[in-house]
């Protein structure tokens, strides 16, 4: 998905550079920072996803818990904009 992203190229071409030697192989060091971008995101990705497992799987077979918990949040939320200021 980040590959069809412009936000991307322009994170990479924003944050990379400041990691790169310039006396060394640029071409390498750029590609073993993507190389190390792409793994963590792939890891985290994969965290959130089976985290989300869980807590599906969880929350289908408890639905008075999950309202309760939906509703507190919704609650929370309104509360938040309620309390906050304009700037």
């Amino acid at each position: 998905m980040s590959l069809t992203n412009p936000k991307t190229l322009l994170f990479y071409g924003a944050f990379l550079p400041q990691f790169i030697i310039a006396n060394d192989r640029i071409e390498a060091q750029i590609a073993l920072l993507s190389a190390t971008f792409l793994v963590i995101a792939i890891v985290l990705d994969g965290v959130w996803a089976l985290a989300a497992s869980g807590a599906r799987s969880f929350l289908a077979t408890r639905g008075r818990f999950r309202n309760r918990l939906s509703g507190g949040l919704l609650i929370g939320a309104g509360i938040g904009l309620a309390l906050a200021r304009r700037r």
